[in-house]
């Protein structure tokens, strides 16, 4: 009886311990923000993902840890059109669908309503230090990460998406301007908590 007693006391220990930790692991991913690192079966050749271990701002101190990288460029420097590099912005949906494909820009930092970030040459591109991995299970590995303070402006009251877009830039050797070729975006999903605050999460739906 003893031994049947200490073997359910143990049995119950056990169980106890098992459930809490399940609630703690629980409890930790709760407020955590994780979004990109998941992909579907037909991958873009630009990706994408967030990471933070809250999801409560305040407006004008939105930065997260942010990855970003892709496939290598299609395009060679003998072809008529040569890949110049990627672009990165911060945007809202409304910027993003009025990007022209077709049109010629004469600055690509200055395309309106996007906020440039930064410029990466085809060479850097790659180099191998922006390879994204993606597992046969669809769970993506990125080499690169940057943290970044997303613009207050982006976030906008009758909105509640905004992204981080990759698009490739290339030119012509024939012609002027800069053209938009491929591109990605990673999108996020937030609503205003006060004047102040807003709360991120992963989005329901896209924009692109």
């Amino acid at each position: 009886m003893k031994f049947s007693c200490l073997l359910k006391k143990i049995t119950f220990i056990i169980v106890t311990l098992m459930l809490s930790l399940c609630v703690l692991s629980a409890c930790d991913k709760k407020g955590v923000l994780e979004v990109g690192f998941e992909q579907g079966w037909r991958l873009p050749s630009l990706m994408g993902a967030a990471k933070c271990d809250h999801t409560d701002f305040d407006i004008n101190d939105v930065t997260l840890d942010f990855y970003f990288g892709g496939l290598a460029s299609e395009y060679s420097p003998d072809d008529e059109r040569i890949s110049f590099g990627v672009a990165l912005y911060f945007c809202n949906e409304e910027a993003y669908s009025a990007i022209e494909w077709d049109t010629a820009y004469d600055d690509f930092q200055k395309i309106d309503g996007m906020h440039f970030i930064k410029y990466i040459s085809t060479e850097d591109f790659n180099s191998g230090e922006y390879e994204v991995y993606v597992s046969r299970f669809g769970k993506a590995t990125f080499q690169h990460l940057e943290k970044m303070t997303v613009p207050s402006d982006v976030f906008l009251k009758d909105d509640d998406h905004f992204g981080l877009a990759m698009l490739e830039i290339y030119c012509y050797k024939s012609k002027s301007g800069y053209y938009i070729s491929s591109a990605g975006c990673l999108e996020i999903k937030y609503e205003f908590l006060d004047a102040q605050r807003v709360r991120l999460s992963k989005p329901e739906h896209t924009f692109h």
